[in-house]
This record gives structure tokens, sequence and C-alpha cells, in this order.
């Protein structure tokens, strides 16, 4: 007797796919992430090797000088809705 995929219909759940199916895919996706970043590693000499190898001063020094504020402000904004809450 084959099993057959019960659809999110017939489960009651949310899920748009069977978790089984949900799970292979996430593996292959993760698998396939691993090889190109291993791949993309060991070839430091291609556009995007050279592209991420320049962009990577320009993104640090931008992070240094703007994430304090950034998180300064999104941690004030979040207090402040906290506050609002608690009126």
């Amino acid at each position: 007797m084959t099993e057959q995929p019960t659809s999110s219909a017939q489960t009651g759940g949310d899920a748009l796919t069977d978790e089984r199916i949900a799970g292979a895919a996430a593996t292959a996706l993760g698998k396939l992430m691993v090889k190109r970043s291993a791949e993309e590693e060991a070839n430091p000499n291609t556009l995007d090797g050279l592209m991420r190898e320049l962009l990577r001063p320009m993104i640090k020094e931008w992070l240094d000088a703007n994430l304090p504020t950034i998180v300064e402000r999104k941690v004030e904004e979040e207090v402040q809705r906290i506050a609002r809450m608690a009126r």
C-alpha cells in the first residue's frame, strides 16, 4: 500500500506542502548553498569573488559609521513602543 501525501486542507494546517517534502527541499537547498559557497571560496578570481573582495572594505566602513546609529534608533523605537503598550 502506498502512502499518499496529505494536503494542508486535509490536515487542517497552514503548510503549503507535506512536512517530508518541505524537509527534503530544505536539505537539498542547504547542500546546494554549501556547495556553491565552497566553489566561490575556492576560486576568488571570478567576477563575483573580485567584487566581493572590493566591496568588503567599503561595506565594513559603512557599517562602522552607520550601524551604531541605526541600532540606537531601532532600540529607542522599540522601547517607546513597549512603553506605549504598558500605559
